[in-house]
């Protein structure tokens, strides 16, 4: 399926997008950006479905989107798994924290059986029977200009939401979960606002279920510490340290004690021991001693087997 759009690339285009969806009550939206070599995204297009329109706004091309930001915060949003989303807002306008909760449409599926990670184009297809291109999934969507491939692209991940929320809605209300719906995504909505970053990515970490205590301390450490970093430098988390070597250490039943134990641990890069051996082997010592800071939900250690 192709959809139809109406490119925003002029600060009076924008203007006339405003006034026109002002009026409208539930609007669709999705973004378009590029993360591949930095921690922070960086945006490029924002899709908005309204008055039965899809709308690109070429956010390389708007200086300015709080105008917008402010209008949306009266408004429902209905996106689909929109953490990533998140931070984008985030990077696009301080106003963004203004927003209601957003409808999150694989929060709704998967409340209803569905795959926790389905994906939009084969969510469409479940509930719709429409077929979507993935084709430009991991294209440049900094380059100008966008391709035709792209803009249809875009339009198609706003263009469905409706209706297949619609249809969410209706099954969320038949089981009676809108209540649990409506509370994931009041946690989720918590990202624009007070969540830490290194609490949050901990928390949802995979490969933590049967880790130690100490283990979980290590990892939050080094979680934390990787997260700084990655700021700092605006760098991917992955290109600080990798998830799966900080497992690597985390599971292991002895932590290393010395630089010599550091480098013997099997598939641990050398690289990291080279560059960090003095604060990893702290952040060891830390855990070990149980004097690292560890959060904890509800009194309970995340994912801890206590051992």
């Amino acid at each position: 399926m192709l959809s139809d759009f109406i490119y925003v690339a002029s600060h009076d285009a924008f203007n006339e997008l405003l006034d026109l969806i002002a009026d409208e009550k539930v609007i669709g939206l999705d973004t378009e950006f590029e993360r591949r070599v930095t921690y922070f995204p960086k945006p490029a297009l924002l899709q908005i479905r309204a008055k039965n329109e899809n709308y690109l706004i070429d956010v390389t091309s708007i200086e300015n989107l709080d105008a917008l930001f402010l209008l949306l915060a009266s408004k429902d949003l209905l996106m689909h798994a929109c953490r990533e989303d998140m931070e984008v807002f985030r990077c696009i306008s301080k106003y963004a924290k203004n927003l209601l909760p957003v409808k999150d449409t694989q929060i709704a599926a998967s409340l209803l059986g569905f795959d926790t990670q389905i994906s939009y184009q084969n969510l469409v297809s479940e509930l719709l029977g429409v077929k979507l291109l993935k084709g430009e999934t991991c294209s440049d969507w900094l380059q100008r200009p966008l391709s035709q491939s792209q803009l249809h692209y875009a339009a198609d991940d706003v263009f469905y939401l409706h209706a297949v929320w619609e249809k969410l809605y209706q099954q969320l209300e038949a089981k009676k979960r809108l209540a649990w719906f409506e509370e994931d995504c009041q946690q989720l909505h918590t990202l624009l606002t007070t969540v830490l970053a290194q609490d949050e990515y901990f928390f949802r970490m995979k490969g933590t279920g049967k880790l130690s205590e100490s283990g979980l301390r290590l990892t939050y450490s080094l979680v934390s510490w990787r997260e700084a970093r990655a700021i700092e430098k605006n760098l991917p988390r992955g290109f600080v340290v990798k998830d799966q070597d900080i497992l690597t250490l985390a599971h292991l039943k002895k932590l290393p004690g010395n630089k010599a134990e550091l480098l013997a641990v099997d598939y641990f890069p050398s690289a990291l021991v080279k560059k960090y051996s003095d604060i990893i082997l702290d952040f060891c010592e830390q855990a070990n001693s149980k004097k690292s800071f560890l959060p904890v939900i509800e009194g309970e250690l995340p994912n801890s087997s206590k051992a």
